[in-house]
């Protein structure tokens, strides 16, 4: 009778052992290919390894995801096991005991984990131990843990709570969403290194393949980079408006004006109480300047190692003018340094009862520049530095997302052209009805400045999903040529008899001409971008540049006010009094800065 007892026992248990179905004949997760792996002795489960945060006893917890990125089991691992190295790769895990939770999804403990490279790699997964069922259940701990919760919360909550226990419920629906094809390989990219589908198919901005990764690349994958496996898309060109200031260019007084009543000898003097000034003293050309740039680049490789490029830009033509018409009420008068007497004096411009006229002074500027470049990459890494935006690139634990960084070296030529203008005009009619005379009368300065030289530059660039930041440096070294040109030309009328005589009031003999000299000078150049990719070709750009021209020559300081009278057209005697005004370069700083606005295009 015991006999039968024993054997009825025997019977009754494996009779409950078969309808609880503790150790399934097929694993529930399966490789990439679809197949279910498992024998009759062995509970082996396939699929990609996540963390899926902590429970309230300290133990972590793992889960296995499917080809439909649903969850197929919960992984608790066994004491002394490392599951953690094993994150975001295929895997087979063997069960050293399992129990079923909410929603049938199996709870397993964990003997031995192996990643999965090939179906053979099963084999091994296979050959491990046989399973062993403690008497104890460490697994019931943490499944409490899930039997605690909130009942309204679902199973994808309790998966992606972080360890603050704060549910992230957008990385859950990512995760629990059927994956994207696998289309194109991760590349460094020019800006965030959107990857574009064959298919032409931009599902998935946010995701891997918006940005040229596979779908669910995980953050320990090599390919989870900014260069990885190659992109098609080569070529890329950047057009943007710049809204720009330059520093202005001085000038020294060039108008007068003197109050009523004011003797003709010492009208427009400089120094008088009775005298201001109305043009001169100040800085022009410094207002908001208008103009473009255009960069076009192209890849030597897939990988977006090496690459050429061609920057040009242009501020626009700039003009500043000012003119001023009397009758002899204001007083109106030019100044000038008397050369022989070492005392201020004046020319008339408008004055009652001797002459009236107009005074017109208009200056220009045009700044231009050009640089061929040859790009190198020195680093690219995945992720964001210091913490910026998110403490690393991963989201959840187990996907990566699209952000990284690069840093590229630039080598080249630059060219820089510097052109400015400065002229002043007189347009005047004397009062004598006796031999009425008409004088027009020019001075002209005018300054180019050409810069060649090599170039040295860095370019880092960071993005995180459509959000991209750019900041450059540049550094060129080269020879600054100055060249210097003076002219002038006074044209009178009397009686009929017209003469046309070189010369003006500030530009005479002594000072007309052509000059030129050169100069060892450094240019250097900073800027940053904010981009916001609306497309994965499309980018725009918000940014600020600024650069700086030392020693080049400008027109306003190359005015000489010291004039000897007697070299005034007609001359009298060129001997008679100093050689003045004379020519002597003055160079000074120049710098522009501003922001700019741009589309990025790549194909």
């Amino acid at each position: 009778m015991n006999q039968r007892s024993q054997i009825l026992g025997y019977a009754l248990l494996a009779f409950a052992v078969i309808l609880t179905d503790p150790f399934p004949t097929v694993g529930f997760g399966q490789d990439n290919r679809g197949l279910a792996f498992g024998q009759t002795n062995h509970s082996v489960f396939v699929g990609r390894l996540i963390r899926s945060g902590r429970s309230r006893n300290g133990t972590p917890r793992f889960a296995l995801l499917g080809d439909e990125g649903s969850v197929t089991a919960y992984i608790v691992p066994a004491t002394g096991m490392n599951v953690g190295q094993h994150v975001n790769q295929q895997v087979g895990v063997t069960a050293r005991s399992m129990r079923r939770g909410p929603n049938r999804i199996p709870y397993i403990l964990a003997q031995q984990v192996s990643q999965l490279e090939s179906v053979n790699s099963m084999e091994t997964v296979l050959d491990e131990p046989r399973i062993i069922i403690e008497e104890a259940d460490p697994l019931a701990d943490v499944m409490q843990d899930f039997a605690d919760e909130d009942a309204s919360t679902s199973i994808a909550d309790l998966l992606w709570r972080d360890l603050n226990d704060e549910v992230v419920l957008a990385q859950a629906q990512e995760n629990i969403l059927p994956p994207m094809p696998n289309t194109v390989g991760p590349s460094p990219g020019y800006t965030s290194d959107f990857g574009v589908a064959p298919s032409g198919d931009y599902n998935d901005f946010y995701g891997h393949r918006g940005m040229g990764l596979p779908t669910g690349a995980p953050c320990g994958d090599p390919n989870c980079k900014t260069c990885g496996p190659p992109r098609p898309a080569r070529w890329w060109a950047r057009a943007e408006y710049l809204s720009w200031q330059t520093k202005g260019m001085n000038i020294p007084p060039l108008i007068t004006q003197s109050t009523d009543g004011t003797p003709a000898n010492q009208a427009g003097v400089l120094g008088l109480p009775s005298t201001s000034t109305i043009l001169g003293n100040q800085d022009i050309l410094d207002s908001n300047r208008h103009g473009g740039r255009l960069t076009l680049g192209y890849w030597f490789d897939d990988y977006r190692k090496r690459a050429v490029e061609v920057e040009y830009f242009s501020l626009g033509r700039e003009s500043d003018s000012y003119a001023v018409t009397s009758a002899g009420d204001p007083i109106l008068a030019r100044p000038f340094v008397n050369a022989i007497s070492a005392e201020n004096d004046s020319e008339l411009v408008a004055f009652p009862g001797i002459v009236h006229g107009t005074v017109t002074a208009g200056a220009t500027s045009e700044l231009i520049s050009f640089a061929p470049r040859y790009r190198a990459n020195l680093k690219c890494r995945s992720g964001l530095p210091f913490g910026l935006f998110s403490a690393s690139n991963c989201v959840g634990g187990c996907k990566c997302v699209p952000s990284g960084r690069r840093l590229d070296l630039t080598l080249g030529y630059r060219y820089m052209r510097l052109n400015e203008s400065l002229s002043i005009n007189e347009r005047l009619t004397t009062l004598n009805t006796d031999t009425p005379s008409t004088f027009d009368l020019t001075d002209g300065f005018a300054t180019k400045n050409e810069f060649n030289g090599a170039e040295l530059g860095l370019v880092w660039e960071a993005y995180r999903g459509r959000w991209t930041i750019e900041l450059l440096s540049r550094l060129a070294l080269g020879n600054n040529r100055r060249s210097v040109s003076i002219d002038g030309e006074t044209i009178s009328s009397t009686q009929g008899v017209t003469f046309d005589d070189p010369g003006g009031l500030l530009a005479l003999g002594s000072n007309m001409g052509r000059y030129s000299s050169n100069q060892f000078v450094a240019i250097p150049e900073l800027g940053a971008n904010v981009g916001f990719h609306i497309s994965p070709k499309f980018r725009v750009l918000l940014g600020y540049s600024v650069l700086y021209w030392d020693k080049v020559a400008r027109p306003g300081d190359q005015i000489d006010l010291n004039v000897n009278p007697n070299l005034l057209p007609p001359p009298l005697d060129p001997a008679l009094g100093p050689s003045a005004p004379r020519f002597v370069l003055e160079d000074t700083n120049y710098w522009a800065q501003g922001f700019n606005l741009g589309l990025d295009f790549q194909w």
